[in-house]
């Protein structure tokens, strides 16, 4: 009995312990700079070399394209520079990118030249606070009523308003709250240290009263008893060990797979689902299509294919991606990768809702 309420306590201490170390764990980069062109099984180098037709290339240094390639394994064919307006990374395409045009709410901060693209930024009075910018939007020139501006507007942040000392503060019209030990597991300090005591205090009662028992009991009793909590113990602990899994929880991608199930598996039924995450990911788009593992030479190469038509870049992007992965590749990874970004966490919702409008997802329940 003592043991059974002990490791009662030690799980509850385990999953407020988890819980933090999950809310304060910096999620990890996915940016990639170069694309992996070599072959399956091929013996061409990372990020060095890639495969054409039957044998590894050189790349191209930065700020050049190739012109011809290789015709002797692990050589350098021929490259040229790129023309004005365009720039490359060290790679091994034929053709180079389109350098980035700043448009009317940007300034520019530095031109496009060899391996370095244009560096644009918002315009005085306006900011953007994704990466990817797609577009700028005006400074909050007044705090509301009660505030001061703590923070002028710059390019990459609104106007910060608050009360000084107060620990309240808004960007524009977004209240926070500053993040303090006593919310970051969802729950006050203090009624935790309750919990905890409570759950000493217990174990502590428990353990008395078995005492206080063996010691009535006697010696055979005491034996039996402890012979009846063993087996007992042995039992719960064979039984834990044939229900529990492995994996404590499944993955956001399996319970998305869990909770749903694809109604619509034809190519109309993809394409659908692609314009559905465009409409409702477009401001932070790029960020998207790199989490799922997209290199910049592809989403490079589908800008340059349809210049002036965004929403068929972003169409191509997200097939390229689905032919790459093949098998692999599904509604649920799009949704579990969306889930996983902060910025775009609440737009899944929408996203799903939209996609059961469609009748390219049901609810397993309704299956």
């Amino acid at each position: 009995m003592p043991h059974r309420a002990l490791t009662l306590v030690l799980v509850l201490a385990w999953i407020l312990a988890s819980g933090r170390a999950r809310v304060m764990r910096k999620p990890k980069s996915t940016l990639l700079f170069n694309r992996d062109d070599r072959a399956p099984g091929s013996t061409c180098a990372f990020k060095k070399e890639y495969w054409h037709e039957d044998r590894c290339c050189l790349y191209c240094p930065t700020g050049t394209r190739v012109s011809k390639h290789c015709t002797t394994p692990h050589t350098l064919g021929i490259c040229e520079r790129c023309p004005p307006g365009e720039y490359s990374l060290k790679n091994g395409l034929d053709t180079c990118r389109q350098c980035t045009q700043c448009r009317e709410d940007q300034v520019m901060l530095g031109p496009c030249f060899g391996g370095i693209d244009t560096k644009c930024q918002c315009k005085e009075q306006y900011y953007c606070e994704a990466p990817d910018c797609e577009i700028c939007q005006r400074c909050t020139e007044r705090c509301p009523e009660g505030t001061q501006i703590l923070q002028k507007c710059n390019a990459t942040a609104d106007t910060l308003c608050g009360v000084p000392g107060s620990g309240f503060t808004s960007r524009g019209d977004s209240p926070t709250v500053p993040e303090s030990p006593s919310n970051v597991v969802g729950m006050p300090v203090p009624w935790v240290l309750l919990g905890i005591g409570i759950g000493i205090g217990v174990v502590c009662w428990v353990y008395r009263c078995y005492r206080n028992r063996q010691r009535s009991l006697g010696v055979d009793g005491r034996k039996a008893l402890d012979e009846s909590t063993s087996s007992i113990l042995i039992e719960e602990a064979h039984g834990r060990a044939s229900t529990v899994p492995e994996s404590s929880s499944p993955s956001r991608e399996e319970q998305f797979s869990k909770d749903y199930a694809l109604q619509d598996v034809t190519e109309a039924g993809k394409s659908r689902s692609f314009y559905i995450f465009q409409r409702h990911l477009h401001k932070h788009w790029n960020e998207f299509v790199r989490n799922l593992g997209l290199e910049e030479n592809e989403i490079a190469t589908a800008v340059q294919q349809h210049p002036s038509n965004p929403e068929e870049q972003k169409f191509q992007m997200l097939l390229t991606w689905w032919n790459k992965l093949g098998r692999a590749a599904s509604v649920f990874k799009l949704l579990a990768t969306a889930h996983k970004m902060p910025m775009i966490t609440l737009q899944v919702q929408n996203i799903l809702n939209d996609l059961i409008n469609e009748g390219i997802l049901c609810k397993q329940e309704d299956t």
